[in-house]
């Protein structure tokens, strides 16, 4: 989905389902401000068109979502706004850190 839309990870991660219109008359996404995700800046509030694998990659996540987040295990609501970077960016920074370190 993310190649396919050419969006940022968090800007994916921090999806919900109400805002995917894969059924729409052109299929696309909502990118709009939420209070668990945070877009970049104003000019990130779009609309992402479904084409190509995005499509079908969309459908296939919202067949299989039990509740309002598109990928909810990608979601830490708890802490409140994180300003951009939702819950996968903090476990995936520690460990580019170390490859950085065992790789430099």
């Amino acid at each position: 989905m993310l190649e396919g839309t050419g969006c940022r990870l968090a800007e994916i991660a921090g999806l919900l389902v109400a805002d995917v219109k894969h059924d729409h008359e052109n299929p696309h996404v909502d990118l709009v401000f939420h209070p668990h995700r945070l877009l970049k800046n104003k000019g990130s509030t779009r609309k992402v068109p479904l084409v190509g694998d995005a499509l079908p990659a969309v459908r296939e996540a919202v067949d299989s979502v039990g509740g309002s987040f598109l990928f909810a295990q990608y979601v830490e609501t708890t802490l409140g706004p994180l300003e951009g970077s939702p819950f996968i960016l903090i476990t995936v920074q520690p460990l580019d850190q170390l490859v950085g370190l065992l790789f430099g």
